[in-house]
């Protein structure tokens, strides 16, 4: 690192995470407090628990990072951070096997043009 990097704030910005996101194919629809998902081979998914339910509405649209996703849900539900951290991991990897989550590549920093 050299001096204009050292003195540069925008220089220590980490890059941009990748957010994740439902798969454009999955249709799914609340339903007294519980989400059903239908992929595009039409099987069904269930999400009953209102945890499960948060983190699906946040990955509707344009998704979530998944430390903001964390972040809500200590916000939200009572629990350790380090356990919730780890019940958000496993329930995105069983969304990613269904074929339910995508990543979404993050954008990189656009440079700043010199005035």
């Amino acid at each position: 690192m050299n001096d204009a990097t050292a003195c540069d704030p925008l220089a220590a910005d980490p890059p941009p995470s990748d957010r994740l996101a439902l798969h454009p194919a999955v249709a799914w629809r609340p339903v007294a407090g519980e989400i059903f998902l239908v992929t595009p081979d039409r099987a069904m998914h269930r999400v009953a628990s209102p945890t499960g339910a948060a983190i699906v509405k946040a990955l509707a649209g344009p998704g979530v990072e998944r430390g903001d996703l964390i972040v809500q849900l200590t916000q939200r539900f009572t629990g350790h951070p380090s356990a919730i951290a780890a019940d958000v991991d496993a329930f995105l990897a069983s969304l990613t096997a269904a074929g339910i989550l995508r990543t979404v590549p993050a954008a990189p920093h656009a440079p700043l043009s010199a005035p």
